[in-house]
């Protein structure tokens, strides 16, 4: 089932339903902490520039997509840009159902412009193929250095 969530208790639920998604990331980090991401998210909805859609299955959170929309710094369009997107490992298959919503979201304020990224390591030839499939094109490479 997708779900929007907003509630302090969902979106700490989905905090910890990232855990797995946040120990792989490649640069340092400090232990997950699904307090902090429930306070950070629910201020970003409560803002109305966040939107938090999960994926469930059983009744339980298997999979999440964190969106953010402001206007471009460029020229001041509606852009929507994923800020997370994961599905438990043994569900991969089932992540497409959440672009779809996520796409939905972002017509529906107005978005002008809907940016995806992926990390490095996760499957980059796959997810490359499915977004130019999509009609995305690759603009930018990111690069992080810890400090």
């Amino acid at each position: 089932m997708i779900q929007s969530i907003d509630t302090y208790e969902d979106l700490f639920d989905m905090g910890n339903a990232l855990i797995p998604f946040y120990k792989k990331m490649p640069y340092a980090q400090k232990k997950p902490n699904p307090e902090r991401f429930a306070e950070v998210w629910g201020n970003f909805v409560e803002q109305g520039v966040g939107k938090v859609i999960a994926l469930k299955e059983d009744n339980k959170i298997i999979g999440g997509i964190g969106l953010l929309t402001t206007p471009a710094i460029e020229d001041g369009v509606n852009c929507t840009q994923e800020a997370f997107w994961y599905i438990d490992e043994n569900k991969r298959g089932k992540g497409i159902r959440l672009f779809k919503a996520a796409e939905k979201y972002a017509n529906s304020v107005g978005s002008e412009r809907f940016y995806m990224v992926h990390l490095e390591h996760s499957m980059p030839q796959k997810l490359k193929r499915f977004y130019e499939k999509l009609g995305f094109t690759k603009i930018e490479t990111g690069y992080i250095k810890e400090l």
